[in-house]
């Protein structure tokens, strides 16, 4: 099973984030992908599920 396009956004965005941060500073603060993928999760998580079966996924 893939990402979802919202998991997939998240991921994309953190990817890029990280990557200018790496670039300002050289390398990433300890636990900080950690703890930027626990905040870019947790609005993904609390959405319901859908329960449209006729459509993606």
């Amino acid at each position: 099973m893939g990402l979802t396009s919202d998991q997939a956004d998240a991921l994309s965005v953190l990817v890029d984030r990280a990557k200018q941060l790496r670039q300002q500073q050289g390398a990433l603060p300890e636990g900080w992908v950690h703890d930027q993928a626990i905040a870019a999760c947790g609005p993904i998580v609390a959405k319901p599920t859908s329960t449209d079966r006729n459509g993606w996924p």
